[in-house]
């Protein structure tokens, strides 16, 4: 009986309030966060600038000397420290909801909001391709974008809503955004 009720209170976790955005690199991320931050009064947290933190060296350091595995580790160590953040907004890096284990960890952070854009608009945005270690290899960047979107969408379906942020500025990005959060928030209590 005991253990019985013991694995129930473990399954009725209670998800945290936080504004969690997920999505492609260069998609704007880093910069919504921010602006809603500043509209939320809440400080931003950025992952990847977590993960940079602990291994003391920019992620493409951590790809090309400690391997993928290495960041993907540190990754889901920094999203398990964040199960204990209430209300803020949270940007995690474009691969962490790819990576099974992540999963559940992401969505108990709160409510989750997926930002696209499209492939031209990425290439755009993403400044040199050789700090984005996802992208690196051969053959046309605009193609290994193309192939890494098609390959992650998939993982992106545990957003709560999803925001384009092609042909908004990050300012009407992160309004539309604070506001659905908001009402997200109203239907909590």
């Amino acid at each position: 009986m005991r253990q019985a009720s013991q694995d129930a209170c473990r399954s009725h976790v209670k998800m945290t309030n936080n504004l969690v955005l997920i999505g492609f690199m260069g998609t704007g991320k880093t910069t919504i966060a921010r602006l809603a931050s500043r509209l939320l009064g809440v400080e931003p947290i950025e992952v990847d600038h977590m993960i940079e933190q602990r291994a003391g060296k920019p992620i493409p350091s951590i790809f090309q000397e400690d391997g993928e595995s290495a960041f993907r580790s540190l990754e889901t160590k920094c999203l398990e420290e964040l199960q204990e953040v209430r209300q803020s907004v949270i940007s995690v890096g474009g691969g962490a909801p790819c990576q099974e284990l992540n999963v559940p960890i992401i969505k108990n952070l709160g409510y989750i909001v997926e930002l696209t854009a499209s492939a031209d608009a990425i290439l755009e945005r993403i400044g040199d391709p050789a700090a984005r270690p996802m992208l690196a290899g051969t053959g046309e960047l605009r193609e290994r974008i193309e192939s890494l979107m098609a390959e992650r969408e998939p993982h992106y379906r545990i957003a709560h809503n999803r925001v384009s942020t092609t042909l908004l500025s990050s300012k009407q990005s992160s309004e539309q955004i604070v506001e659905q959060y908001r009402k997200w928030l109203r239907g909590q209590h």
